[in-house]
């Protein structure tokens, strides 16, 4: 009980940090924070030459960053390596953004390291105090330091070039998966300036793997901007996608096999080790993920981007087999959700339902989630007469169970990592 009161007090003091949100509105704030992390790192008693020591592996990306960064992860724990993975966001608890060999830091860690990190930063300048992301940064690189780690796996938050997790690190390899239109407001309207924030974790001389399915312009600009920094390039080309078909011949998903050979061919160059590692075996929650029930199979991923979902809409139109389809949208941030919908327009949908990520009430000790579950309102204005829309999981899921009643039902989950995460907690 004592333990559990700690974890709350823990959360509570890191939701008083400001949020990513409102830390990411000021473009100002945004293209120093990789310099205010060392600022930081000094503040709690890290010193830079062992951040300098600390081997990385550092992937960005738009889609399919998350996923790779588990299965380098799993790669290397598996080849014998001792790890650490900085990951975001969360779906159940922020305990999972920091993991060791696969592990999530104990809620009790978690709330030693909030208070002790807090109380330095606070009696070294308490005006000038990290972000939600930064904090958490922090955290996850004193972890590295003070385990001992062979090889840390950090997921950049959001773009690359200023991102928190950028600091100056003993880079390993650099990975790029997949490049798309997300976070226009933050990294640039066009695919170019997008591609161009990504590469910013790229470093002289360290290799670059690169994900398969790139468009020509962010190609160009890889190759470009790699040749600068003299930068060796590996490219995950149709020949390795090909091949790992042929070894994983039952994976229900494309984007699977896409992102575990771009997670291998890292680990191949970072270890001149060809790991045979069977991709069956790495479950991820809420990344192209079936649940069957009686008279129900919920087919969830948290896409939110026009490419990730209609790799959705493909997967879906390929496993679903009943005649009663139903779609559970949800969607944070600035996104549209009538552009993003036209990538499901294939799928005949008997219903489609948009409800707010929120198990049974509307309190919650984690606002990283909860916060921006409010925007219902937004989006139902966005979407139209043609959608049901619910306040929360419990709600919807009683008429799911009514339906499901009459016929069997393949229900759609997706739009939004905060609503499958909320979807799977409840369920």
């Amino acid at each position: 009980m004592r333990s559990q009161f700690k974890y709350k007090r823990a959360l509570i003091v890191l939701n008083c940090l400001q949020s990513n949100a409102s830390y990411l509105k000021n473009c100002s704030n945004r293209k120093k924070s990789n310099i205010d992390m060392i600022t930081y790192l000094r503040r709690i008693q890290l010193p830079i030459s062992e951040i300098k020591k600390m081997k990385t592996i550092h992937i960005a990306g738009t889609k399919g960053k998350g996923s790779t960064a588990i299965y380098c992860q799993q790669l290397l724990v598996k080849l014998g390596y001792r790890t650490s993975l900085f990951s975001s966001p969360h779906l159940y608890d922020v305990c999972e953004r920091i993991r060791i060999n696969g592990a999530n830091i104990s809620k009790d860690r978690f709330s030693i390291l909030v208070d002790h990190l807090y109380q330095l930063l606070m009696k070294t300048d308490s005006e000038k105090m990290p972000s939600y992301f930064e904090f958490l940064t922090l955290m996850a690189l004193y972890i590295n330091c003070t385990e001992n780690i062979d090889y840390s796996i950090l997921e950049v938050g959001i773009g690359g070039k200023f991102d928190s997790t950028n600091v100056p690190t003993n880079k390993q390899v650099c990975g790029i998966t997949n490049l798309d239109y997300d976070h226009t407001e933050i990294l640039g309207g066009d695919l170019k300036s997008i591609t161009n924030q990504k590469l910013g974790i790229l470093r002289p001389s360290v290799p670059t793997v690169i994900g398969y399915g790139q468009s020509s312009i962010s190609l160009n600009q890889i190759k470009t901007v790699a040749n600068k920094l003299n930068s060796q390039v590996y490219f995950v080309t149709k020949s390795h996608i090909q091949e790992m078909l042929k070894k994983h011949p039952n994976v229900d998903s494309l984007v699977k096999i896409i992102n575990f050979s771009h997670a291998q061919l890292i680990c191949q160059i970072l270890t001149k080790t060809n790991s045979q590692f069977v991709l069956e075996n790495i479950d991820i929650d809420a990344r192209f993920q079936i649940l069957r029930r009686k008279n129900v199979v919920f087919y969830i991923d948290g896409a939110h981007t026009s490419l990730s979902l209609n790799y959705v809409q493909n997967w879906f139109l390929s496993n679903s087999t009943s005649k009663c389809k139903i779609l559970v949208f949800y969607l944070t941030g600035n996104r549209n959700p009538s552009n993003l919908l036209k990538n499901l327009q294939k799928i005949d949908f008997d219903y489609k339902f948009i409800v707010a990520p929120i198990g049974r009430n509307h309190y919650t000790h984690d606002t990283a989630n909860y916060g921006t579950c409010i925007g219902i309102n937004h989006i139902q204005t966005k979407t139209g007469p043609n959608f049901i829309y619910f306040n929360s999981i419990h709600n919807l899921m009683k008429t799911i169970n009514l339906i499901k009643k009459i016929s069997k039902i393949d229900v759609l989950i997706t739009g939004s990592i905060k609503l499958t995460g909320a979807f799977l907690s409840y369920i």
